[in-house]
């Protein structure tokens, strides 16, 4: 994991250890951990080879990883230490204390100021983004942060990582969600996928802030690689459209009848109604998200200071729980939930009604995003969302008494699959008495 971050996830870097290149069973690393079974769509079954320059087209990959189902966006930038600014920054953070108790933030501090030394020989970093808001009318548990109310994202997103190294030659990889001493964020932000906003998580034009982020470390270069989206970017207005990003890299020369298709996506990109008047940056006359912190753990400039982030305190935190004032027994999505880029919905239908603890979205007289990536009716793109972040069934049990009948054994049975499991029976337990007390105080106050 990175500085500057709301933590909406709980396995951080340092938590696995980190192997050579080659070694599999922790399915991080290593060509042959991608097993044919594992390729769902046909899009997958291509395999790019090197131009004669020992290259991949970029392009070409990019717009086949856009046809594996739950990946939102693609981009690629070529691997190279951070910005020295960046990283005096990140040990000034260290420095104040603002990672609390969360010490393996501290390891590893020269592979995350070059992620070359993660994979010896590397020459790109391929960034994904997976949108884990689901659609409309999704009954979820009002009490748990959204991305921990699906499968663990860690291993889903791998799988997509791992299915794009398939699709390349096979030189030596390494694949990372969360789990590495990487700035993913930044790297996000460095491929053209969004920008850094106030709340320190990273915001997409279409799907906002709720995304995991996944990278591909790997040994193959690419002819073309992409850049950072303007700083004076999308505003979220109603009434304007969304163009198709644009590589600001030079583009080969194509055929008329590829230029034609091409064309033909423009056209249905630019159908997506939402964000567009030109502004420094979409958080720039914004502080909601600050406003909105419980804890106040937001400070402009500043970053995330983590002993005050509910998240940490319910996730990370192995001590005793201050009352939680946040609706939340397990991390907390108020900075995300206020931020007007996550207003925007981006798969839904105007007939879907807004159910009691359904996902939250604006009403049917607001703008609505149809597929980015849109050939023809008869060859829809897959959906950007993964079912795999719906709702997990046992979710529809989870409240004190039932978790308080329930050991270790058997609640680790019901969430192996779930990040719960970060936090364990007990760390839940904690969360709810300590929230059952910040709200008995609240009770207090108001009366």
């Amino acid at each position: 994991m990175e500085p500057l971050t709301a933590l909406k996830v709980p396995a951080m870097d340092g938590t696995l250890p980190l192997k050579p290149a080659g070694q599999v069973p922790d399915g991080c690393t290593g060509i042959s951990s991608v097993a044919e079974n594992a390729l769902p769509n046909e899009a997958i079954h291509t395999v790019f080879h090197l131009n004669q320059a020992g290259e991949v087209d970029a392009h070409a990959f990019k717009t086949a990883a856009l046809r594996i189902p739950g990946i939102g966006d693609i981009g690629i930038v070529p691997t190279r230490p951070v910005p020295e600014a960046l990283n005096l920054y990140w040990q000034q953070y260290l420095a104040q204390g603002k990672q609390a108790s969360m010490r393996y933030l501290e390891r590893n501090q020269d592979k995350r100021a070059d992620p070359g030394l993660l994979l010896p020989g590397s020459q790109s970093l391929v960034v994904i983004l997976c949108p884990y808001r689901p659609p409309q009318g999704t009954r979820l548990h009002p009490r748990i942060a959204l991305y921990a109310q699906g499968e663990d994202y860690h291993k889903v997103v791998k799988d997509k990582l791992f299915q794009l190294a398939k699709m390349l030659p096979s030189l030596p990889f390494r694949a990372f969600c969360d789990t590495a001493p990487l700035l993913e964020k930044f790297w996000a932000s460095q491929a053209g996928l969004g920008w850094i906003g106030r709340n320190t998580l990273l915001i997409h034009p279409r799907f906002g802030s709720f995304c995991f982020i996944g990278i591909l470390l790997t040994a193959n270069r690419f002819d073309q690689y992409d850049t950072p989206l303007p700083e004076s970017g999308l505003r979220l207005d109603k009434g304007s459209r969304l163009a198709p990003k644009e590589s600001s890299s030079p583009t080969p020369a194509l055929p008329d009848a590829e230029k034609a298709r091409l064309k033909n996506e423009a056209m249905n990109l630019s159908r997506h109604e939402e964000l567009q008047k030109l502004s420094p940056h979409p958080c720039s006359d914004c502080l909601k998200c600050v406003q909105a912190c419980p804890g106040q753990a937001l400070e402009p400039g500043q970053g995330l200071d983590a002993r005050r982030c509910f998240s940490f305190l319910t996730i990370e935190n192995q001590g005793e729980r201050p009352p939680i004032s946040t609706p939340y027994w397990f991390g907390c999505d108020i900075c995300q939930s206020v931020c007007p880029a996550n207003h925007i919905p981006w798969g839904e239908t105007p007939s879907q009604k807004e159910s009691p603890n359904a996902n939250p979205a604006p009403s049917t007289s607001e703008t609505r995003l149809s597929p980015s990536t849109s050939n023809e009716a008869s060859n829809p793109a897959p959906s950007p969302f993964d079912p795999a972040f719906l709702p997990l069934p046992g979710l529809k049990e989870l409240h004190p008494a039932c978790l308080a009948a329930m050991d270790e054994a058997g609640f680790q049975k019901r969430f192996r699959h779930s990040p719960l499991c970060r936090a364990g029976r007990d760390g839940l337990l904690k969360n709810m008495e300590a929230w059952q007390a910040g709200h008995a105080q609240q009770v207090e106050r108001q009366g």
